[in-house]
Formats: C-alpha cells, structure tokens, sequence
C-alpha cells in the first residue's frame, strides 16, 4: 500500500514539475506559485511516508558491514613501514653498507696478533712494493705490539663483524665493496703466509726498532670475504659511528656435525623500541630477530666483551622468534592511527558507534 502511494505521489510531483518549466520556458505570464507550493507539498508527504522494510532493512545491514569492515582492515592490515630504534648486545653484527666510512681518524687499538685472508694487495715492512696476493692467500702477523690505525671500508656489499673464540678474537669480513687499512708492527715479530690450496707456507722473523707500516687492501668485487682478524684486549674496545645501511642482520654462520651450515640467532639481549607506537619488546638470548627493507643509521657500534649496537631507521618488515612461531611487530594501521591522529581516531570511533547503534536500530525497526 506505501509502495502505491509513494508511486503515484511522485508521479504527481513530476507533473507539476513539468508544467512548472513549460510555464517557465513559454513565459506566458501566468503565476507559478502554486505549482511550486504543491510541488513542496508532495515532497512533504512523499518524505514522511515510512520506507520500505526491506529498503531499511538492506541499507541497515550495508552500513553496518561498512563500518564493521573498515575496522576490520585497519586492525588486520599492518603498516608499510615501521619507525624503530634497535639496541642490542650482539656475538655478531652482518650490514649492507650504504655510504663508505672510515675508522681510525682519531683513535687506534693494540694487539699482540692478526690475520688477513683473501686480500688482492699487501705491502709488508721492509718490501719496496706491494704484493698482489691470490684470493684464497692469508698472512699471519705476531710482534711485541701491533696497532690498527686505519680502516676504509667504501659502499656497497657486505660488511660483518663477529667474536671468535680464539686468540685472534675479532674477525671482521668485506664483500663486494673494497675494505682496506693499515696497522704497524713494532718489536720482535714474526710473520707466515700460504695459500689454502697449498699446505707450504712462508715463515720469518725479524726485529723491528720502529713502527713499520702494514697495508693491505680486499678486491672491489669477490664473493669471497676480505678478512681481518686480530687481539683485542680487556681494557680497550673498538667503536664505529654513523654507519649507514640499508641491510642488518644480528646472526652468525654455524656448523652442525651433519655438515650442515646454517644461520643462528647472535643475540645476548637487547630492546626494540617501536616509535610510531611507543613501545618497546625486549629481545631474549638467541632469539631470532628477522629485518627486512632496512634503511637507517648505526649511531654506534662498539666492539669488546660483545658487541653493542644502536640503530635507528625505518623497516619495511620485523619479526621476532623462529620460523613457523614468528611474531610480526610491525603496527596495524588502528594502531598508528590511535597513536599518531588521537583526534582522528576519536571522530572516527564515533562515527563507527554511531553507523552500528543507526543499524542495529533500523534492524530491529524493520523486522517488527
């Protein structure tokens, strides 16, 4: 019966709709008045007619699916990119170098012992030129005082420190990206090479009144890792700052009596600070900590009993645990709203209650 109604009102209103513009476009002087206050009278009972229950009942449960769903998304889906700042204790220490640095400009450290393996140049004290080594060379170095002073490490590839538990207890490795330095040689010292696919070696010694200079320099583009090892005693500690990356991983290769290699957690302890969302998740030993799409900076990275690190920058992923038990820390989109737009978080809650209580209303209206 409403329906009807409502059908042959509009179809009145339409009429006078009609005449109203010819009357309008003939100009024939006669006073559309009247029309127009019909046409605003059927528009007033049109208005106040009661809608279909089916019509109610459909928008109701559209409205309320609408709002249902967008906190749904905003709860579910997580946020392309998330602000941390990492500090950690760490056994080892893998970066993606994005600009080259320097260390030693205004600090050195000493040891009793080092190693260079897989160097393409070596200049050694008392030689007049440098020597181009073979990938798979290594020198041995031990004297009454050895002092690293120089380290340039350009852009590019891999760069890796990790503690061994030997004499030579740092190793830091270079991929794909020229590593060189210096370091002197001071006292009774001793010096061996070979190669690894020979088992002959050199071996001398000699004594040195004075400093004397040892360089070396890694090739631009080998797979295999330019490396340095050395002592580093209790008292003194090894510090990089403002190292930028776009790659970090806090693991270290391990080897299984299988013959299996394969990447563990390094990790002593530490804290993520999620700063779009202030919070913090504190980081247990050895448990697995997985980045991905890493841009940012190592404020400071300082090498002795372990390895410390501090890095803030943005991450396109992070996750804690192991594989198949994995936890996604990164911030749903209802969380950084809530935390980053208070105000629009609020208008938009209300509206949310507003569009569930309207539809729950216009629900339970239409099936009475």
């Amino acid at each position: 019966m409403t329906r009807l109604l409502r059908q042959r009102l509009e179809k009145k209103r339409n009429d006078s709709l009609r005449e109203a513009e010819l009357q309008l476009q003939t100009g024939d002087g006669k006073d559309i008045d009247p029309l127009l206050r019909q046409i605003s009278l059927y528009n007033s009972v049109i208005s106040a007619l009661p809608m279909n229950r089916l019509t109610e009942g459909l928008s109701a449960a559209l409205v309320w699916l609408l709002c249902a769903s967008a906190v749904g998304l905003a709860w579910r889906y997580h946020m392309p990119e998330t602000r941390i700042i990492l500090t950690a204790e760490s056994e080892a220490a893998n970066m993606d170098i994005a600009e080259a640095f320097e260390w030693g400009d205004q600090t050195s450290i000493r040891s009793t012992g080092a190693t260079i393996d897989h160097m393409e140049m070596l200049k050694l004290p008392g030689e007049s030129s440098a020597t181009t080594l073979r990938d798979d060379s290594w020198t041995d170095f031990s004297a009454s005082q050895i002092q690293l002073s120089t380290l340039h490490r350009a852009s590019g590839g891999e760069f890796s420190i990790e503690l061994k538990d030997t004499d030579t207890g740092i190793e830091i490795r270079s991929t794909k990206a020229r590593f060189d330095g210096k370091f002197t040689l001071w006292g009774d010292t001793r010096i061996s090479s070979g190669k690894y696919s020979k088992s002959a070696s050199r071996n001398y010694s000699l004594r040195l009144e004075f400093p004397e200079p040892v360089r070396f320099r890694s090739p631009e583009n080998s797979n295999v890792p330019g490396t340095l090892r050395f002592a580093l005693s209790e008292e003194e500690s090894m510090v990089f700052y403002n190292l930028q990356v776009q790659g970090l991983r806090l693991s270290r290769q391990k080897s299984y009596e299988a013959g299996a290699d394969k990447f563990v957690s390094s990790i002593t302890g530490g804290t993520v600070q999620l700063s779009d969302i202030s919070e913090s998740v504190d980081l247990n030993a050895h448990e697995p900590l997985l980045l991905k799409g890493v841009k940012g900076r190592i404020s400071e990275l300082r090498i002795g009993d372990v390895i410390r690190i501090r890095f803030d920058g943005v991450v396109k992923e992070i996750f804690t645990g192991p594989e198949g038990f994995r936890t996604d820390l990164r911030p749903t989109v209802l969380q950084f709203i809530y935390h980053q737009q208070p105000l629009s978080f609020f208008f938009g809650a209300v509206t949310f209650l507003w569009g569930i209580s309207w539809s729950a209303r216009k629900l339970l209206m239409s099936g009475n």
